[in-house]
């Protein structure tokens, strides 16, 4: 055993042990197949189970390609989950973008609606608002008529601009876009009810207007009848029949200016009985709670601190305190009202005594003289200490009532113009 080295093309240890055996011829038929295999491949021998070679490189190279279409499939179903989720991103990216720009344009509409109905608002401020007399009324008509008639398409388009923005609104995620989408929810709010307040404050403001300058017209009639009359006395100052007819034909202008001054104060006094009404009815009825509530703390806490003689102090207080009589809304218009009657008279009288003068009536004449110079003498002294106008009264009666017509039109006003001009910067 020790000693003997292996041959080239010995198996093992096979051959060795099983020299002299009967399955020596077999192992060595096995060893010379063996080696001429070997010889054959330009190989060492190897064992008669193992694989060939070419089959164990094609086993290989197939393990390697199926690594690599199974890296190649992970690596495109990756990229396909990523396209996917990246496509899904940009179309909802997309998507808000799209309904950012449709909000956008919804809300430029909003503001070229306002712009549009800015004459409709300034015909109600001028009326309603300003100071009474500052334009005249016939300009205030005629600009609220001409607004007022396209004032329903401006509403009815509003409310369509206010559907689309509620739409548009549930899709809006950032906050900028959200909070101007609001300001044109608010904005489009606000000047609907300035197109629905229009018609009742301007039933209340036009006819305050029209009294206004009634009562600066009918002064100014009262001025011209004070120029006829001027001119009728001068042509007495010769007189003679050509001259009482030119007389009497002044008198009757002049008559006729301070009926139409009659008239038009009549209107103004009722005018500002009905302001002076609608103040002290809104005072009442804004006064009433808080009033009751004074009252009834005050009582309890009088009689708390005079007991039994309550009663009595209370009445003395009630004798001592009672409030003055406040001046008549329509003070000035009665006393030019009453001033205008004199002077109406009075001319009555002078056409009378021109026509008697005519008629050679003495008697007549006389007397209607007498009560032409009595009736001018009371008219002058009516408005001897007289420093105001017709529209003083006018003025001060408007003034009271429009208060809470004028605090509800500034607040939505004001509503609407902060709203557009939230939605301005937005959009620039």
């Amino acid at each position: 055993m020790f000693g003997n080295r292996k041959k080239s093309g010995d198996v093992g240890h096979i051959k060795p042990s099983t020299q002299g055996t009967s399955n020596e011829i077999s192992f060595s038929v096995l060893h010379a197949k063996s080696n001429a295999v070997a010889q054959d491949q330009g190989s060492p021998a190897r064992p008669a189970w193992e694989l060939p070679q070419e089959e164990l490189n094609a086993r290989r190279t197939k393990r390697r390609r199926g690594r690599r279409l199974m890296a190649a499939a992970i690596t495109l179903a990756v990229a396909a989950i990523v396209v996917v989720v990246a496509s899904i991103v940009v179309v909802n990216v997309q998507r808000q973008l799209d309904h950012v720009a449709y909000t956008k344009s919804v809300l430029q509409k909003v503001l070229d609606e306002c712009d549009q109905l800015q004459p409709f608002n300034d015909s109600i401020n001028d009326a309603l608002v300003q100071n009474i007399g500052t334009k005249p009324y016939s300009d205030l008509e005629s600009d609220y008529k001409t607004a007022q008639t396209q004032s329903s398409q401006h509403d009815k388009r509003l409310h369509d601009l206010k559907s689309e923005i509620e739409d548009a609104q549930q899709y809006l995620t950032l906050p900028a876009d959200k909070e101007a989408a609001n300001q044109g929810l608010a904005a489009i709010n606000a000047q609907l009810n300035l197109i629905q307040m229009a018609a009742s404050d301007m039933e209340f403001a036009l006819p305050a207007q029209k009294a206004y300058s009634d009562a600066e017209s009918a002064v100014g009639d009262i001025l011209h009848a004070n120029d006829l009359a001027r001119e009728a006395t001068e042509l007495t100052s010769n007189i003679n029949a050509e001259n009482a007819a030119a007389s009497k034909a002044k008198s009757e202008e002049c008559l006729a200016a301070l009926q139409t001054a009659s008239e038009k104060l009549n209107s103004v006094q009722n005018e500002v009985l009905t302001l002076s009404n609608a103040a002290e009815s809104t005072d009442s009825q804004s006064s009433t709670g808080s009033s009751e509530d004074e009252n009834k703390q005050q009582s309890e806490a009088s009689a708390e601190d005079e007991g039994e003689q309550q009663p009595e102090a209370l009445t003395d207080n009630q004798s001592e305190q009672q409030p003055e009589t406040p001046a008549d809304p329509d003070a000035v218009v009665s006393t030019y009202i009453e001033y205008v009657n004199l002077r109406i008279k009075a001319q009555e009288s002078a056409i009378a005594s021109m026509q008697a003068y005519i008629d050679r009536d003495k008697t007549t004449l006389q007397q209607a003289n007498d009560t032409y110079n009595q009736l001018e003498t009371q008219a002058a002294s009516l408005m001897a200490e007289q420093t105001l106008l017709p529209s003083d009264d006018v003025s001060a009666a408007f003034n009271k009532a429009r208060t809470p017509y004028v605090d509800q039109w500034n607040s939505e006003l004001a509503r609407v113009t902060v709203a557009c001009s939230a939605i301005r910067d937005y959009l620039s």
